[in-house]
């Protein structure tokens, strides 16, 4: 099952089949929240949830600590067989050209990529950054 609810105050939710994507990637019996949510609400996820030292780390370019703003996605497993995610479509709008895509496919791409945390993937070293990546284009491939 899958539930999708929109606290963005977007007009328009993105056109993404968000059952039928979850079920391909995750199996039927999965269950997945999807939240949309403003900056402001995801901020404040990612400051209660994200793990212990994630606001120190520092920015990849600058090498200061990173603010802890708000972020494109975030994916919490609940156990086995149901997890939720929070995607922020303000944020995710803005850095959808930086990718070269639009805000439809960027927030696709967003979405595929949470359901391989659920999943179980990761980007914590090298090696699983890209399993990861491979198993992405794959979904990316089949799904848009």
């Amino acid at each position: 099952m899958i539930s999708v609810l929109d606290l963005s105050r977007r007009k328009v939710l993105p056109r993404i089949a968000w059952r039928k994507i979850a079920g391909r990637i995750l199996g039927k019996k999965f269950d997945v929240s999807v939240v949309l949510v403003g900056e402001r609400k995801m901020a404040e996820i990612k400051r209660k949830y994200s793990p212990i030292g994630y606001p120190r780390r520092p920015a990849y370019r600058t090498g200061r600590p990173v603010k802890i703003g708000a972020t494109n996605v975030l994916s919490f497993l609940m156990d086995k067989t149901s997890g939720e995610i929070f995607l922020c479509p303000v944020f995710i709008g803005r850095e959808a050209g930086l990718f070269g895509r639009n805000f439809q496919e960027h927030i696709f791409a967003l979405y595929v990529h949470a359901l391989l945390h659920l999943k179980g993937h990761d980007h914590q070293n090298k090696n699983e950054a890209s399993r990861m990546e491979k198993e992405e284009k794959k979904w990316l491939k089949i799904l848009w």
